[in-house]
């Protein structure tokens, strides 16, 4: 994975937790930010996709101070949770 992807992905998943920190949900419909596009399902599931990049998907738990991403079984890149803190 390039820097420059890395970054705007990280990007737009601290735009995603800022946005829950605030209203206390998950936005729903397609979210766009730069080149990435991803939603988030109320099954808990989500996928994310860009430019030159492979979709990313898998599931996510929310609670009041933490965002957890987990990529599905075979992610080439991202093979962990992604744990993002948020406050309100």
């Amino acid at each position: 994975m390039g820097t420059r992807i890395a970054v705007t992905m990280m990007s737009f998943v601290a735009v995603l937790a800022s946005w829950f920190a605030a209203q206390g949900a998950i936005p729903g419909g397609l979210l766009v930010f730069g080149g990435f596009a991803g939603e988030f399902f109320a099954n808990g599931s989500y996928r994310i996709e860009g430019d030159g990049w492979p979709a990313l998907i898998g599931t996510f738990t929310l609670t009041d101070s933490e965002f957890v991403m987990l990529p599905s079984e075979g992610a080439s890149e991202c093979t962990g949770p992604g744990r993002y803190r948020v406050s309100s």
